[in-house]
């Protein structure tokens, strides 16, 4: 290495070592928000590019799917620490909490993860009852079967990974060390709301997003890990996108009559009913996970 390169190299390593105090020196609740808002849009937009790239060229073939995993698969990993720079790697991993769970652990988890991803869903379908929410279409023209679910598959699957990646990792985790998960799960459910105004249903939804974000934030603390969470909230989504558009579920579940409309019905009972029951297991199960996952912590 000449003078000159092993100048410039010092010089850059200065730089961006003076960059990382300066962002430490911010206030703890700022950098998680600000952390947790550019991975969550970091990670989003890549896949909103090749979403539109696929469906502007050859919509009738979904190459969508596996580009976008790619790249998602790319940018987690970065964000989880791996890769350089090494000054930072071990920041990353922190803030992202992807922690890899045990086989007893995965099935804690699981098992919490069921219960909590139907509270948030019928709690939702509730609050489509109690409110109007405008419907909106996705930005896709007239498309084969295969592409559609694609689309929708790969949908659920970048909301799942960039937004428990954002909101329940680099948001709150940092937060939990700070100020306790309660505060920080709060936090995160408000900004998860925010992320979602862009949608004609953002507002009407303040209830439902809120509630989901919070059960997902559980989740996370719970497992000391955002990977159950994930998949509960990209099965979620996965089914809620998959069933309305082929319309599997009566239309009462995928576009709901307002209840000022139709009144107390059945199904509305019956909605309430798995919202209590699926409540009660999900504080059970829940329960459950934190005891196996903390105890490592005592010990």
């Amino acid at each position: 290495m000449t003078p000159t390169s092993l100048a410039k190299e010092n010089t850059e390593r200065v730089g961006a070592s003076r960059i990382i105090r300066l962002w430490r020196r911010l206030p703890i609740l700022l950098r998680a928000i600000v952390a947790g808002l550019f991975v969550f849009i970091v990670l989003q937009t890549g896949n909103t590019m090749i979403f539109l790239a696929n469906m502007s060229t050859t919509p009738e073939i979904p190459w969508m799917l596996p580009a976008g995993l790619a790249y998602l698969w790319v940018a987690f990993q970065f964000f989880n620490g791996r890769w350089g720079p090494k000054s930072t790697a071990i920041a990353r991993r922190g803030s992202m909490r992807a922690r890899r769970l045990g086989r007893g652990e995965w099935a804690a988890a699981l098992g919490a993860a069921f219960p909590v991803m139907l509270f948030f869903i019928t709690v939702t379908m509730i609050s489509y009852r109690l409110v109007t929410v405008p419907s909106e279409e996705l930005p896709m023209p007239e498309l084969p079967w295969w592409s559609t679910y694609s689309a929708l598959l790969m949908i659920s699957v970048v909301a799942g990974v960039s937004e428990e990646a954002g909101f329940r990792g680099y948001m709150q985790a940092p937060l939990e060390k700070r100020y306790g998960p309660l505060v920080a799960i709060i936090v995160a459910s408000a900004f998860f709301w925010v992320a979602h105004l862009n949608h004609a249903n953002g507002v009407p939804r303040v209830g439902a997003l809120f509630i989901m974000g919070a059960s997902l934030g559980l989740l996370a603390w719970c497992a000391r890990s955002i990977l159950p969470a994930i998949i509960a909230h990209a099965a979620a989504d996965t089914i809620v996108f998959m069933g309305s558009v082929s319309s599997l579920g009566p239309n009462y579940i995928w576009e709901p009559v307002p209840l000022k409309e139709s009144g107390v019905d059945g199904f509305f009972w019956i909605v309430i009913v798995l919202v209590v029951l699926s409540g009660i297991t999900s504080a059970v199960m829940l329960r459950r996970l934190a005891k196996i996952t903390h105890s490592e912590i005592k010990s």
